[in-house]
This record gives C-alpha cells, structure tokens and sequence, in this order.
C-alpha cells in the first residue's frame, strides 16, 4: 500500500510541511516457540537483507531486553536476550552497524541510570545461542541511542531525551561530552530555552556517508504537550546541515519518528510501533529527504 502524503510549501502550525510518499512493509508477527509474546520497540538497523531490532519484552513476564532479527519474506524472528540476567538492565536502545559488529547501549529504564555499550559480531549471532559482546563498557548515564563511524574511530550516543551527548572511540574512551548550548545550537534536546525553537530529542540516530542522521520527536513549543517526528543531520563533526524537510505524520498519524529508525537501500525506514502480532515498516526516500534540504523549513 502507497500512502501519498501532501505537499506543501511552509510548516504549518504544529510545524508539519513537506511531501514524502510513505510505504508500509508488513513484518511478522513476533513469537517464540509458538507463543505470542510483545514487546516495545527501541532501534531499528538493516544490513544487507536482515532486519535487526532492538526492544525490550513486555510480556509475557519478566521484561528482558531483545534483539531480533528478520529478513524481507520471512514468516518469523530470531531471538537473543541481551539482559544476561543483571536485574533492571532491560532496555537496549537505538543502535547502528559497522559493517562488522552491531553497537547496542543496554541501560536501565530511568533517567541518569547506568548503561553498557556492546558490540555484538554480525557472524556470531546464531538462532538459539546466546549472544557474547565483543566489546564493552559501562557508562554512569541512560544512552538511548548510539551511532557509529568507524572510519573515525567514532561512537556516538544520546542520553534520555539527549540532555547529553557523549563521543567515544571505539574502546570506550570518552572523547567529548555535550551538553545544553554546545546541543541547542546543533538542534538538539528535549528542553530549548525560553525563545528558543525547539530541538530533537533522538530515538535512534546512524551515520550514513560520514553525515549522523538523527530521528526522533520535537515538543511543540518546547512543551510537554505534543511531540512531532524530524530528521536532522549534522556533519562529521557534529556541526549542523541544512533543515531537512519535515516529516509528514504517518498512516492513521502514527509518529514516524517515535521510536527506530535506519536508512538502507535509498529509503530511510521508521518503525514506529510495539511489537505484537501485527507488526509493519514504514519508509520514503532518502535521497527525495536529503536533496529537498536548505534553510527555509
């Protein structure tokens, strides 16, 4: 089904302009052993033909943080549990693949909680044994969303609502850290101050062709009372690019840009949903996204 979304020349007052077609891609639904489970989604990455989510169950209990893994026509998911048994670390966030290695935070489910970044081989994850990370640390804050550039060396990952963000290399040594209008002037952030417009808060970001690309949801206003869904993108140095469009809403006005996010095979693709027995994708173009931006959205 080909949804097609108006176009329009401004924002409007909620701040949604723009014109993009939105595909929805069914999924399967998601069970283990024959029994339905659910399970509330958190990033979304794609590598070659494989799906790969990141969501923490909710039930049946106990809550327990998931990777899944599901391919173009496949009927089902594979399933890992990343929690490992450490008590309240049951919610894996936004994540990205360096061709080798998926690099996924684990953190607890409140604000400032404590985190660990792992990267998990592509080759090793194999359908019934448990997932060993190659690599690890700890970090003292909840990060939400990670992106990686290996051609720097570079991680890079938002904590809740990106209050903070962090840059690493690749072996956990704090490079950078971020925060209020060092964020702001970059567009991000739950919370811009008084006669400030407002910014991103991520839900899942990546690098793609050394730019970060960053989804996730706005506050109207800068209050509590509404969000809307954007892309952002910034250069390799974190420094900001030109607007992109807004985002139109989604079918039924679902947020696209609510939780996962990844951009593969010339579309950038939204799962914005929970995991259940009806699942889907959404996507648009990448390239129709990137050549409409300038500075007059």
């Amino acid at each position: 089904m080909l949804l097609l979304l108006g176009l329009c020349t401004a924002p409007g007052p909620g701040g949604r302009a723009g014109a993009a077609d939105i595909e929805r891609v069914a999924l399967p639904p998601l069970r283990q052993g024959g029994e339905p489970l659910t399970a509330h989604t958190q990033g979304l990455e794609i590598v070659a033909d494989s799906l790969y989510v990141t969501a923490r169950q909710d039930t049946p209990a106990p809550r327990r943080a998931l990777l899944l893994r599901t391919a173009w026509q496949a009927t089902g998911w594979d399933l890992w549990e990343l929690t490992a048994g450490e008590p309240g670390m049951d919610h894996p966030g936004g994540f990205q693949s360096d061709g080798q290695r998926l690099w996924i935070p684990l953190a607890t489910g409140r604000r400032g909680g404590a985190s660990r970044i792992q990267a998990y081989a592509l080759a090793d994850l194999k359908p019934g044994q448990p997932p060993r990370p190659e690599v690890e640390f700890t970090v003292t804050d909840h990060i939400g969303a990670l992106a990686v550039l290996p051609q720097q060396d570079l991680l890079v990952g938002a904590a809740w609502d990106t209050d903070t963000v962090f840059l690493w290399d690749r072996q956990g040594r704090l490079k950078q850290t971020l925060r209020g209008a060092d964020l702001r002037r970059r567009g991000l952030g739950s919370e811009p101050l008084a006669g400030e417009l407002p910014a991103l808060a991520v839900q899942d970001w990546k690098f793609v062709d050394g730019v970060l690309v960053a989804g996730g949801l706005v506050k109207s206003g800068g209050t509590a009372g509404h969000a809307y869904s954007r892309l952002l993108w910034l250069d390799g140095r974190l420094e900001h690019l030109p607007t992109l469009p807004p985002l139109p809403p989604g079918p039924e006005g679902v947020e696209l840009g609510r939780e996962g996010m990844a951009v593969a095979k010339g579309s950038v693709w939204f799962l914005p949903g929970d995991l259940g027995a009806t699942n889907a994708l959404y996507r648009t173009s990448w390239p129709a996204l990137r050549d409409q931006a300038c500075d007059c959205y």
